[in-house]
């Protein structure tokens, strides 16, 4: 049998997941997830399914050791919404999701605002131009919420 010198790639996984958060409007959102594999994965972080770009709102930071972080100085409340970082290398692909629930200055804790967001970006140049938002708001006490673990 002849040697095979093909380097064995470790699937990625999450040695530290997203765990869902609620977080006054207005505060800092930091969120912290450590990654193996081998090679390292490339870490994506997605809101509601878009990614999201380093930006002056939204730090995204990677030390190069498997530590990624997201960070929004400050939570806007349609920074509401699910999270995902998904962790790739040539040997598989592993996604860990958690919500983000951002509450009004005033409001009291646990009442969660379920908001269904759709958004429409038009960019020229880098400049945004149009975002169009359409927000539904569900009755947040017609249930007992369940707390997060």
């Amino acid at each position: 049998m002849g040697l095979s010198l093909r380097p064995k790639t470790v699937a990625p996984d999450f040695v530290k997941r997203l765990i869902s958060e609620e977080v006054m409007e207005g505060d800092r959102l930091h969120w912290t997830i450590k990654v193996s594999g081998d090679p390292l994965p490339t870490v994506t972080w997605l809101r509601d399914g878009q990614i999201i770009p380093h930006c002056n709102e939204v730090q995204i930071i990677d030390d190069g050791k498997g530590n990624h972080s997201l960070i929004i100085p400050k939570v806007q409340l349609v920074d509401s919404g699910q999270f995902t970082a998904t962790a790739v290398n040539p040997g598989g692909e592993a996604r860990s999701s958690a919500d983000l629930v951002v509450r009004q200055r005033g409001e009291e804790p646990g009442t969660f605002f379920h908001i269904t967001k759709v958004t429409q970006e038009r960019q020229v140049k880098g400049e945004e131009v149009s975002r169009d938002q359409t927000f539904s708001i569900e009755n947040p006490r017609a249930t007992p919420t369940k707390q997060h673990q």
